[in-house]
């Protein structure tokens, strides 16, 4: 390779193409964070408070996720500087993108390519179709971490294979970087055994004896190599057996049955795999699917045929990045695509995109070397620099377009995410710590809901559980005042689901347990218990929805109960609503809904309400309880359609002025 210094020209082009990823990349949705961001930077705000005690990171069961102690690091930095203001956050994560692309450029010159050549893979890092969800995404700041200090780790061991008599402190550079990369991302793990393959595939291998061209390779190795490697591997396998040993709320390796890693072994799961895959890399294909999903045989072996014959036919370094690729995509099958294909998305791709490109650049100048020097006659070699360019060209409009796309709909999904923010501001204008808030739907998955309302109301504490979907306050059981369910409609609109819980002082809830389903014969005796699910809904007009559970009745079959154990406290109210609706689009045939109570031996009606055909409103019904250790209440209707309860609940007031 020359040492002759690139011309200002490519200077020039490295700065421009840095300006561009700038303006591409950017997100106009700056001003707001999206999705995980509000986890991570729930992770971390205990240690905000106390940033001495951060050292706790590195403790690899200190947190139910990942481990990757500097993403934690990153997003405590970034909370000291700018708290809940995302737009810093938004230009350090693209800030650590560009340096990535940077060291990629000049890794890819310590390889041999052409400073043109190294240009055009550049640019093609630094722009592609899946960047959006990685480069523009807070939370996948790990992925570009990772992929930064591979970067690093492999430019610091080729500094030191070009300088090995002086080379010490770059094998101690391809160390740190290594390990950097080990707290950044899982892919790290990845890094020693495709270091010691680029070693030992040094020197031709075609007409000559492989098995002596690998021994002379393996002398040349010095023992400073050794003793990296040593600890690199030795680092590696200390992290594979963490993975098994700790816990991850996202993809748990420990409770991973055998059977099911056997299950991903078979042709059938592979091959979708790589159909997925490829349709990823290519450019304006329907990721929904389409013909590469439909025939996932056809395409995985023509892709094992042209990646066999790339690689027997590539030099060097097409052959390293193709194991690159491979070796990272392999990874991401086995720890992500088999344990949860839904999470499997274009960021994923942020590694395994760099070796490809290696193989790229390293062909394309292959096929430029070997055009030849009467430039009079118009061969295909002769095309073969204008057509790598404008195929480049192309690849990287796409790209662009696709980006552009990504945003607008980000875009639209944050400003959904901070419309729902100024109205939950209103209907709730502060919290403390006594306040709890559950979601029956949300914007932003309910399970976020704690980092969400940390975020929104700008909390720097955080405050205590419960908090998250219905399914959290059911196991909850019971609410006070500072409880608020609230549910989001299709057409943006965010309401308190249960005002009913403001208006008393303790409320425990029936529906949280789970009850005993009967069909009722004659003189209301059980005659055959169900086994059907609850539904859970919201139901009623627009301006008056509410919390119900939904019982499908068939006039023909009598009365359905639901039959409850409960123990009632002194003062105890029962409280619900009952409303009434046709089976798909008809019209409310008439129900009759009751309340029973039993004490002793004997069931006594407590309410009972007769809801004329074509009445869809809400009846309430309110009763008080005999305060009782165990009580048997029954919340029975008969009719045909849909019958609702809403909220079925017993309340205390008594405390209030």
């Amino acid at each position: 390779m020359s040492n002759r210094r690139p011309p200002h020209l490519i200077q020039f082009s490295m700065v421009g193409l840095l300006l561009l990823a700038i303006l591409i990349y950017f997100p106009r949705y700056h001003v707001a964070f999206v999705g995980d961001d509000y986890v991570q930077i729930d992770y971390i705000l205990q240690l905000a408070q106390r940033p001495f005690t951060a050292f706790q990171v590195f403790d690899p069961f200190y947190l139910p996720w990942y481990y990757r102690p500097l993403q934690n690091l990153w997003f405590l930095g970034n909370f000291l500087s700018f708290g809940y203001q995302p737009f810093g956050y938004y230009w350090l994560g693209l800030l650590v993108h560009l340096l990535a692309v940077a060291v990629f450029y000049r890794v890819t010159r310590q390889f041999g390519l052409q400073p043109a050549v190294a240009v055009a893979a550049a640019a093609l890092f630094a722009i592609f179709r899946h960047h959006m969800d990685v480069v523009a995404w807070i939370s996948a700041i790990a992925i570009v971490l990772g992929g930064l200090f591979t970067l690093a780790a492999n430019g610091a061991y080729l500094a030191y294979l070009r300088n090995q008599a002086h080379g010490g402190r770059y094998l101690a550079l391809t160390l740190l970087f290594f390990l950097l990369a080990a707290i950044s991302h899982e892919e790290s793990i990845l890094i020693p055994p495709l270091l010691l393959w680029w070693r030992l595939a040094a020197g031709p291998w075609r007409r000559v004896d492989w098995r002596a061209r690998l021994r002379a390779n393996l002398r040349a190795v010095s023992r400073a190599e050794w003793a990296v490697f040593g600890v690199m591997f030795a680092v590696t396998a200390a992290y594979v057996a963490l993975q098994f040993l700790r816990p991850n709320l996202t993809i748990s390796l420990a409770d991973t049955p055998t059977t099911h890693w056997l299950d991903y072994l078979a042709p059938a799961n592979w091959a979708l795999f790589t159909a997925d895959t490829l349709r990823r890399f290519l450019p304006f294909i329907d990721l929904r699917g389409g013909f590469l999903l439909s025939y996932p045989y056809v395409v995985t072996l023509a892709v094992a045929a042209g990646l066999g014959a790339w690689f027997w036919y590539g030099r060097r370094l097409t052959r390293y990045g193709l194991v690159w690729t491979l070796a990272h995509l392999a990874l991401i099958y086995w720890a992500l695509w088999s344990q949860k294909p839904t999470l499997y998305a274009g960021r994923h791709l942020y590694h395994a995109w760099i070796g490809l490109l290696l193989a790229l650049a390293a062909t394309a100048q292959q096929l430029l070397a070997q055009r030849p020097k009467q430039r009079n006659r118009a061969t295909l070699q002769q095309l073969a620099g204008p057509a790598l360019a404008a195929g480049a060209l192309l690849y990287l409009l796409a790209a662009i377009l696709t980006t552009q796309a990504m945003q607008a709909r980000w875009l639209a999904r944050t400003e959904e995410d901070m419309a729902a923010r100024a109205q939950m501001r209103q209907l709730l204008p502060e919290v403390t710590n006594d306040t709890h808030v559950f979601a029956y739907r949300f914007p932003i998955t309910p399970d976020f809901l704690r980092s969400v309302t940390q975020a929104w109301y700008d909390q720097g504490t955080q405050l205590l559980s419960p908090f998250g979907p219905l399914e959290e306050l059911r196991q909850e059981g019971q609410a006070d005042a500072d409880f608020y369910v609230f549910d989001y409609e299709a057409d943006g609109r965010l309401y308190n689901l249960m005002p009913e819980l403001q208006q008393v002082t303790h409320t425990d809830f029936i529906w949280a347990q789970p009850p005993a389903i009967w069909q009722l014969g004659a003189d209301d005796a059980p005659l055959a218990q169900l086994d059907e699910k609850v539904v859970q809904s919201v139901a009623g007009p627009e301006d008056d929805r509410r919390f119900a559970l939904q019982v499908a009745v068939n006039e023909l079959e009598g009365w359905k109960s639901y039959r409850y154990a409960l123990a009632v406290p002194p003062g105890g109210m029962l409280e619900t609503a009952v409303r009434q609706t046709g089976q798909e689009g008809q019209s409310a045939p008439g129900m009759t809904f009751r309340v029973r109570l039993q004490t002793g031996d004997e069931a006594h009606v407590l309410a009972e309400i007769a809801i004329p055909p074509g009445d869809t409103s809400w009846h309430g019904i309110q009763a008080p309880l005999p305060a009782q250790d165990t009580v048997l209440l029954y919340l029975e209707v008969r009719g045909s359609g849909l019958a609702y309860w809403a909220n079925p609940r017993i309340t205390i007031s008594d405390e209030l002025p």
